[in-house]
């Protein structure tokens, strides 16, 4: 075991032991028009499609934007609260806000009860499956230390078995979309640690980035209303 691998073993544990966390939790997507099967365009039909790319990138962001209550759906964060031992968390994005127990999920208005929603599967990737993800890590390169906020943070590019990670979860990890199997034995994860603790997990698929920034840990979360979506006021 390399001292990259170890120092990232180490944090983890350090927060599976503090059981919960106070985080930041930020989504970054991009969108692709979708395009028919490739052939020999004219200079006018060129022209018209790139047009067509571009309208319907700004329709379709538009629309969604509208939908999702002024929120950009390609670009998200919000703040929460992650509770490892009691396996949930709940992320508020000021008028929109995501809670998950388990398997399943909720999302909606910020502060609506649970019992006015429908429970969907969770969706991946999380703040609890990025943690859990960290389980199965192979190895890791240390790539020095940035400055974050006034910290000194040392970042870390590791890679890690879904694989081995799922075999610790006594229910077992979902799986990203992958071309091929092999890929899934080595993922690409970013972390990154300050004074030996865990501050940032960061996981990168083809058009979209998640990230987890650790704020606090130990905090407390059985007095949180988790019959309800979070509301910022109230976190």
């Amino acid at each position: 075991m390399t001292e990259s691998v170890l120092m990232i073993l180490t944090a983890l544990e350090q927060a599976q032991a503090a059981g919960s966390a106070r985080i930041s939790w930020s989504t970054d997507a991009s969108w692709t028009f979708p395009v028919g099967p490739a052939r020999e365009r004219g200079p006018v039909s060129t022209a018209a499609l790139g047009v067509g790319k571009a309208a319907g990138k700004a329709i379709g962001g538009g629309l969604v934007k509208l939908l999702s209550r002024g929120h950009d759906p390609w670009h998200l964060t919000g703040e929460g609260v992650l509770d490892l031992a009691g396996r949930r968390f709940m992320v508020d994005y000021n008028s929109y806000a995501v809670l998950q127990v388990g398997a399943e999920e909720w999302s909606g208005r910020s502060g609506r009860p649970l019992d006015t929603l429908s429970a969907s599967p969770s969706h991946i990737p999380s703040p609890l499956w990025l943690v859990d993800l960290l389980t199965g890590i192979e190895s890791a390169e240390d790539h020095g230390t940035e400055e974050v906020d006034g910290q000194a943070w040392r970042h870390l590019l590791a890679t890690v078995s879904l694989a081995e990670a799922s075999a610790r979860r006594p229910q077992g990890m979902a799986s990203p979309a992958r071309e091929r199997y092999e890929e899934l034995l080595a993922l690409p994860v970013e972390v990154w640690l300050q004074d030996g603790h865990l501050r940032r997990v960061r996981f990168v698929a083809e058009q979209r980035t998640d990230t987890v920034t650790f704020t606090d840990f130990g905090v407390p979360v059985d007095g949180l209303d988790w019959g309800r979506l979070p509301a910022s006021r109230s976190n």
